[in-house]
């Protein structure tokens, strides 16, 4: 196959996994490793490299991913670590999660032609919009699927990673109105946005909701500046917003009730009985974790054996053996790769912070970035296969819009010189 079809391949399969990410994730994968292999068939290594070598945001990230792999050198086993089916061998799992994941990023650079990114987020938002009929169906209790229950309809995916996507979405839909003045799509559009919005806080994800407060902080102020009389409009709106949502979403009244009650159970000793319970007391052992070993922490091979180690000295513990991660982004790379690990991380959200961009797309870049920032309180987001394949496949297409501009700004500059 001619490297250019082997090319229009390429960027299909991307559309389709930005279809599949929110509606199965073993789709994905396969979808993901017909990826690597027409990209390896693809070839064009001096033209790949070329893209590359120039982006700082992306070889700070090569480090970061690079850094987890070698800590697998000082993790004290391979065997008492976090991957979901592969808690027997981390570096299996390593290969299978990080290296299967960061390869979207690095093909997503390389190989994307820019005509496709609106097919990219044309086919997330119409995977996500199929997602909000399933789960509206199962809210209303016209269809049963799964045995899920009415009361927490997140049909394809944990409601705390459900409503991560959800805001994604509403990011992307908020672009969107932003770039068109055509009537009908923008009816469309605002629809849309308010079906997501309430689908959100019809859910039983806590972390969307927290984020989606922030998120819409930072656009706001981004839109019209960080004025005092902004930021008291701003809060007079989610205080009414709120207590709206909490009057007719069952759910999300009930669900700030238990967000109430479990700080109050906190505050008296008693960490097992919520979720919030057992984030703090995760905090709790973290801290004496990372005061142990700062530095490069304890690498992805030992940092559950660790965990449980030091939880086996608390009381109200039991439920550590069942953990799958850490429940937080920020605790998740201190224990695994230490404060050189998170420094990395952070300068890589910087450097992209500070790729040139035109100013709409800079301000959605931001407010996703914002999104994993706000999220990684609650969830470690690039621990957890499908939001960490999302964050690849859009800062690669961020990027890959950034290199872009750059080519375009230099042109226009030789024009203007000739």
């Amino acid at each position: 196959m001619e490297n250019s079809k082997i090319n229009i391949s390429i960027n299909i399969i991307l559309i389709l996994i930005a279809f599949c990410l929110p509606l199965s994730i073993a789709i994905t994968n396969i979808l993901s490793g017909l990826l690597i292999l027409l990209w390896i068939f693809e070839k064009n290594w001096k033209y790949k490299y070329q893209k590359l070598k120039h982006s700082k945001p992306f070889w700070i990230y090569s480090f970061f991913i690079l850094l987890l792999g070698l800590s697998l050198i000082w993790s004290d086993t391979l065997y008492g670590n976090f991957w979901y089916k592969h808690e027997n061998n981390a570096l299996i799992g390593y290969f299978r999660y990080y290296i299967f994941g960061y390869m979207i990023i690095l093909i997503t650079i390389t190989s994307l032609k820019i005509k496709y990114i609106r097919y990219i987020i044309s086919a997330f938002l119409s995977a996500m919009f199929i997602s909000e009929i399933v789960s509206w169906s199962i809210f209303m209790q016209f269809i049963q699927y799964k045995n899920i229950p009415s009361s927490d309809p997140s049909a394809f995916m944990h409601h705390s990673l459900y409503s991560i996507f959800l805001v994604v979405t509403i990011v992307l839909l908020l672009y969107r109105l932003k770039q068109t003045n055509k009537l009908f799509i923008r009816i469309g559009i605002y629809l849309f946005l308010f079906s997501a919005i309430l689908n959100l806080f019809y859910n039983s994800g806590r972390l969307g909701q927290v984020v989606l407060i922030v998120i819409l902080l930072i656009w706001y102020l981004l839109e019209h500046g960080v004025k005092i009389k902004v930021l008291i409009s701003y809060i007079v709106a989610i205080i009414i917003s709120l207590n709206i949502l909490y009057q007719i979403s069952p759910n999300f009244h009930k669900r700030l009730n238990q967000s109430i009650n479990a700080l109050n159970d906190i505050n008296n000793g008693n960490y097992a009985n919520s979720s919030f319970g057992i984030r703090y007391n995760i905090l709790h052992i973290s801290k004496v974790l990372i005061a142990h070993k700062p530095i490069l922490g304890y690498g992805i091979g030992a940092d559950r054996k660790n965990l449980l180690d030091i939880s086996s000295n608390y009381k109200q513990t039991e439920f550590f053996s069942q953990l799958k991660h850490m429940h937080n982004g920020y605790l998740q790379i201190l224990v695994d790769i230490g404060f050189v690990g998170l420094f990395l991380f952070l300068l890589f959200l910087l450097f992209l912070v500070k790729m040139p961009l035109p100013k709409h797309l800079h301000k959605l870049l931001i407010s996703f970035i914002a999104i994993y920032l706000v999220g990684f309180i609650g969830e470690p987001l690039l621990f957890v296969r499908r939001t960490y394949d999302l964050f690849n496949l859009f800062i690669g297409i961020f990027i890959v819009l950034s290199i872009d501009y750059q080519e375009n700004r230099k042109d226009k500059t030789l024009e203007k010189t000739t």
